[in-house]
């Protein structure tokens, strides 16, 4: 009967494995905490969703080609995914120049967070910007002191006037104090080989048919 490995000798070599993770997850977190730095400087947002889908393509690739179960080294990698972000957060808070906060109502890749990139982006501080579901949610977060700073649609040439921002500054605690002017451009989108003489129906957000009315009026076969 052959002799079995010693199980103590394993043991050893399974954790100087373990302790080559954790400096290889140290020198990760180093560099996400440079990752911060930049994304401060550009105004751009902590979570990165498509990147991060790109990254779990990537691992779970690699994690076959390596004889691992995919699904498994995916659940990994978004734990550290999610510990990355944390640290970026933690990183930030630690710094002895706060960023300016600065809140915005819609997601990442919006035309107001777009907006608040172009207008913040380059501070020497840097710029933490955070997206809120409604307008009141972001107006609050600066009357309660979460954030230095709201950016809020206040008019539109083409479905005139914000009311709803209106009606946040007409209750007090907010001021107007600079104004930024953002072009607007939306697209018409449709499967491939798709005629514009084919389509019915457009789906949008009410405000991105409201700025896209006089196209609308030329194209009377489609509903809204």
């Amino acid at each position: 009967m052959p002799d079995l490995p010693d199980l103590q000798a394993l043991r050893e070599g399974i954790e100087e494995i373990d302790h080559e993770i954790l400096d290889h997850l140290r020198r990760r977190m180093s560099l996400v905490e440079e990752v911060a730095t930049t994304k401060l400087r550009s105004a751009y947002p902590f979570r990165d969703e498509q990147r991060e889908e790109q990254i779990i393509q990537r691992v779970r690739h690699a994690a076959v080609e390596h004889g691992l179960d995919a699904h498994e080294v995916e659940r990994l990698y978004r734990v550290i995914l999610d510990m990355s972000v944390a640290h970026q957060k933690a990183h930030v808070r630690s710094l002895t120049e706060v960023p300016l906060r600065v809140a915005y109502q819609g997601v990442e890749g919006s035309y107001s967070h777009l907006t608040a990139q172009r207008r913040y982006a380059g501070l020497p501080e840097g710029v933490l910007l955070e997206g809120f579901e409604t307008f009141r949610a972001a107006a609050e977060a600066l009357r309660g002191g979460a954030a230095d700073r709201a950016l809020l649609p206040i008019e539109n040439t083409t479905a005139a006037s914000i009311n709803e921002t209106y009606d946040l500054l007409a209750e007090g605690g907010l001021t107007i104090t600079a104004e930024v002017v953002s072009r607007i451009e939306h697209c018409l989108l449709g499967l491939p080989g798709t005629r514009i003489e084919d389509l019915r129906l457009v789906l949008s957000h009410a405000q991105g048919l409201l700025q896209c009315q006089d196209f609308l009026r030329t194209v009377p076969w489609m509903r809204a």
